[in-house]
């Protein structure tokens, strides 16, 4: 979670865009929020991302 500030350093448009598509994927829709954060959780175990796995799990 601390290497977030590190990856907006990197390429702080590319960052930006990136987290307001996670915002837009994530919102309410046809699929609840909560489903769609599990769902994210799967995905993260899967592709073995503890920043994702971190962040997920605490929003479910």
């Amino acid at each position: 979670m601390n290497r977030l500030g590190e990856f907006s350093k990197l390429n702080g448009k590319a960052f930006r865009e990136f987290v307001n598509f996670d915002h837009k994927a994530l919102a309410q829709g046809k699929l609840s929020s909560k489903l769609k954060e599990l769902m994210a959780v799967a995905v993260a175990h899967v592709t073995g991302s503890p920043y994702c796995i971190e962040i997920h799990v605490n929003k479910v």
